[in-house]
């Protein structure tokens, strides 16, 4: 156990490795804590996610999670011109436009930047695992199954043992799966439980010929329309060409859609798509539809994180700051400005 007594380094253990969880990990590490975080998943991304198909002898990318981000607040500018100087990012400078009625397109006024990730959303979330020391980890394809109270910390748990002791917690995952983590402190597991979180199909197509759309992302705002969003993914900076285009059904319909098959997910939305734009949409050479359960929110929690400071546990995550990118980023940030000052370091 890395205790605080005696001037030994102190430990974090973090749940998740996502934006938040790793955005923490870069803060907790640059101020010389021992970090050791844990993910389900198979790699870097999470809802920022870059998905590889192999077509042939082509490779296609397709950002099916989260499609760019904008830039408020200065804390998190000044990570932005540290990942574009990485080469990590870079304005996309796409024409966008909104669906009003079916076949109607009306662009947008002018709107902050969007930035992506170069070459794709992903880039970011590596870009700061690149940021950690190479004393810090990170441990992905690990499953985290509990939290226990240890001698002085906490234990975390995966389902063939304990993963480690830790001074303190951070727990970056979705509202949901936090929950049921944080069954040990029930007030933290009570609002996480509470959050809205609510789910998005996405389709990712591609095609031999330009689609005869005018624009490279449409919000559609027509009433019960099955899509809130879609995308000619292609246009963004250093992409590989041909024409990919990513399709985002909105929170209603997914829910109601929930538990459908993906190929008929897929062929409905990309039917929805032609009514929507009024374009006739040729048959694909690649379709395929991912489901994410818990993608969407509006959440906010006071600060933008949760804190139960005599556990010394930390609860960060999009979620936690009314969603976005950028929410995800300054969520982890405020959770690990919170544990240092209990850590005393």
């Amino acid at each position: 156990m890395h205790g605080r007594e005696g001037h030994q380094q102190a430990a974090v253990g973090i749940v998740g490795a996502g934006l938040a969880g790793l955005s923490a990990a870069r803060a907790l590490a640059a101020a010389g804590v021992r970090v050791e975080a844990f993910d389900k998943g198979r790699g870097p991304g999470g809802r920022a996610s870059t998905r590889r198909v192999e077509l042939g002898d082509a490779v296609l990318r397709f950002d099916h999670g989260a499609q760019y981000f904008t830039v408020r607040d200065d804390r998190f500018a000044r990570i932005v011109e540290h990942w574009s100087a990485q080469g990590a990012c870079a304005p996309w400078i796409g024409q966008v436009a909104a669906v009003d009625s079916p076949g109607c397109i009306v662009p947008k006024a002018e709107s902050p930047w969007r930035y992506v990730g170069t070459p794709g959303m992903n880039a970011i979330v590596s870009a700061l695992l690149t940021d950690l020391p190479d004393d810090a980890r990170v441990r992905f394809s690990t499953t985290v199954r509990s939290l226990e109270h240890a001698e002085a910390g906490w234990a975390i748990h995966a389902d063939d043992g304990e993963l480690g002791r830790f001074d303190a917690l951070l727990v970056a995952t979705p509202a949901p799966q936090a929950a049921g983590l944080l069954k040990p402190l029930p007030k933290l597991a009570e609002h996480a439980g509470t959050a809205l979180m609510q789910p998005c199909w996405a389709v990712m197509a591609a095609f031999e010929e330009p689609l005869p759309i005018e624009a490279d992302g449409l919000f559609l705002n027509q009433e019960n329309q099955p899509l809130s969003w879609i995308a000619r993914d292609s246009s963004k900076p250093e992409r590989s060409a041909g024409e990919r285009w990513v399709l985002h059904a909105g929170p209603k319909w997914s829910q109601a859609h929930i538990e459908d098959d993906r190929e008929a997910v897929a062929e409905a939305l990309l039917a929805a798509m032609a009514q929507a734009t009024g374009a006739a949409i040729p048959r694909p050479i690649h379709a395929a539809a991912h489901r994410w359960r818990y993608a969407l929110t509006t959440s906010r929690a006071e600060g933008g994180f949760l804190l139960d400071a005599r556990s010394r546990v930390a609860v960060a995550g999009d979620w936690c700051h009314g969603g976005r990118v950028e929410g995800a980023v300054l969520s982890g940030l405020r959770a690990a400005d919170a544990l240092l000052t209990l850590l005393h370091v």
